[in-house]
């Protein structure tokens, strides 16, 4: 008898493994819509042998400035189709169009693919189904724009460097990495670094860095470098004295990781 229930729960395990997601490419993987190029084509190819079926919807994309993804819901962008099966080896082209010309900044947007569940029968319903998720960056635009990178908000206090690297111009950039180093008497005392994210038109990313150690100390003053995709901003600030607690000059962790989607009504 207990050779039987080890013998059944063993199958039981085994033929509840998680199913493989489908594997899907696609492209392109960013796109711009612009005058003279307000639609695009998104191809997505299956490439496993059996069927798979998609769910695509829109979103307007904005970044808070500690570094959560807020989608939402729009009307903004023409969609089609919104349901789409893609049969095995078979590649189904998303035709994408803004629902009107983009005004003044670029608007940011994300195209969302979720992979619907299939229907199980069998053995197979039994298996987790694991998902194909993929989001792709909508950039709308009036105008080719130009992003401005500017470090504000630069001051050090109660054991902290806090500042924020905000976008002043029309269209976004990738921000590659932030530094910060301290120099005293002409040496290097200190130098930290954290790779960033995207910096839409109009938003900012505020950042913290703890200040503490022998390093520290030796400092008198900080400069920060903000390097993009396409140019660097740099900001420099002075030390105050006794500000260097314990601990090591850090930053801090105060990226949000998470996105949030407001659902559709």
């Amino acid at each position: 008898m207990r050779m039987r229930i080890s013998l059944f729960l063993t199958a039981l395990l085994f033929s509840s493994l998680p199913a493989a997601a489908t594997p899907v490419s696609v492209t392109p993987t960013t796109i711009n819509l612009r005058p003279g190029n307000a639609s695009e084509l998104v191809s997505l190819a299956n490439e496993s042998d059996t069927p798979a079926r998609f769910e695509i919807n829109a979103f307007v994309w904005t970044e808070t400035e500690d570094g959560r993804t807020e989608l939402t819901p729009t009307k903004d962008l023409i969609v089609f189709p919104a349901l789409l099966e893609l049969p095995p080896r078979g590649i189904k082209k998303i035709r994408l169009g803004a629902e009107r010309p983009a005004s003044g900044g670029e608007k940011s947007y994300r195209l969302v693919i979720n992979e619907l569940p299939q229907a199980a029968k069998g053995e197979a319903a039994l298996q987790i189904q694991v998902l194909t998720n993929m989001t792709l960056p909508i950039f709308v635009s009036a105008s080719a724009g130009a992003p401005k990178v500017v470090i504000e908000d630069a001051k050090v206090e109660n054991g902290k460097l806090s500042f924020a690297v905000a976008n002043g111009g029309t269209s976004r950039f990738v921000l590659q990495h932030v530094d910060v180093s301290g120099t005293g008497k002409g040496a290097q005392a200190f130098d930290v670094s954290q790779k960033g994210w995207y910096v839409l038109a109009g938003g900012k990313r505020r950042y913290e860095v703890a200040l503490g150690g022998a390093r520290c100390r030796q400092a008198d003053a900080i400069a920060i470098k903000a390097v993009t995709d396409t140019t660097v901003g740099e900001a420099r600030v002075s030390m105050p004295a006794g500000v260097c607690g314990d601990g090591a000059v850090v930053f801090l962790d105060t990226r949000k990781t998470e996105t949030t989607a407001t659902p559709k009504p």
